[in-house]
């Protein structure tokens, strides 16, 4: 029989909250057929064996080499034949009914391409937004007003996150944490887009879905508890190098000339540096690169 769901988690050492998520997969199962697939990118602490051993009924890809999320994303959906796929992070775990609700909000719209659900803390809090604006100049401001930090910090904005979040809707975005797809949808727009090394990746294949005439919806009706961040690249400056390339490809592609105009502005005034290098070395060597970035010299990978 075909699955209905097929759960795709994308894994880089992070066995611990690996084996988190698929201990709560497997206590929380839904009420229809499904499978799970792991797709591990070199991890060096053991998730690998960790899947084999405790995990026999999960499909484990482990890859010769780290190519990034978008690309482990693709691999995973495309080894299976399912109806609908979950894209979940190896930081959360699922609740119980969380996966019926999701299979459900989507099945009950049939122009709907994906579904996320609310993203909570360990106690049912309100940590982050779980859907947000397109992410150019305007839409970036109002996500970083409503970044996980500024929710955690002020009890004003996490107020008005849940409240902007109390029913289900349409939105522009949904995190990546979680993302329920039709693969119907999936499959028209091609997946993750592969140019994206690290972040963004939720932003873009949720743009290029509206622009393909599917809808993008929020259900917080299916919760996921979310460790957050803790699935992230591990070194600071290269993680800010990777999500500023990917700022400027997703202004690229989803971006008018205003936006690009605006961003560029945006981060040489941040970053004026990179005209006046610091003495330190590492520094140096980082305002380096992000130059190199802004002036589509230099890639950065993981």
């Amino acid at each position: 029989m075909r699955p209905v769901l097929a759960i795709v988690i994308v894994s880089y050492n992070a066995r611990d909250f690996l084996t988190g998520c698929l201990e709560s997969i497997f206590r929380h199962p839904p009420r229809f057929p499904f499978e799970v697939v792991v797709v591990d990118n070199v991890s060096s602490d053991g998730s690998p064996q960790r899947v084999r051993e405790r995990f026999p009924d999960v499909t484990l890809l482990a890859n010769a080499d780290n190519r990034g999320f978008g690309p482990a994303c693709n691999q995973g959906w495309r080894a299976v034949d399912s109806e609908h796929v979950l894209l979940l992070n190896s930081d959360t775990e699922v609740l119980p009914g969380t996966l019926d609700a999701l299979v459900g909000a989507l099945e009950a719209r049939p122009r709907a391409g994906v579904v996320a659900p609310l993203a909570v803390d360990g106690r049912g809090d309100t940590i982050q937004m779980s859907w947000g604006w397109t992410p150019l100049f305007l839409g970036e401001i109002l996500q970083r007003f409503f970044a996980p930090r500024a929710i955690q910090r002020s009890a004003t904005r996490r107020r008005i996150a849940q409240w902007l979040q109390r029913r289900e809707r349409m939105a522009p975005i949904v995190s990546g944490a979680a993302m329920l797809f039709r693969r119907a949808a999936l499959e028209q727009v091609g997946g993750m887009d592969e140019d994206y090394v690290f972040y963004l990746e939720d932003s873009d294949i949720c743009t290029r879905l509206w622009r393909a005439g599917w809808q993008v919806w929020f259900s917080p009706q299916a919760k996921i508890v979310h460790h957050l961040g803790k699935s992230s690249a591990s070194q600071p400056g290269k993680t800010a190098l990777l999500y500023r390339q990917s700022q400027l490809l997703f202004y690229r592609k989803h971006g008018g000339f205003l936006d690009r105009l605006l961003i560029h502005l945006y981060l040489r005034l941040k970053y004026w540096r990179i005209y006046f290098p610091p003495r330190e070395a590492a520094a140096r060597e980082f305002h380096r690169r992000l130059r190199g970035i802004l002036e589509s010299r230099e890639k950065v990978t993981l």
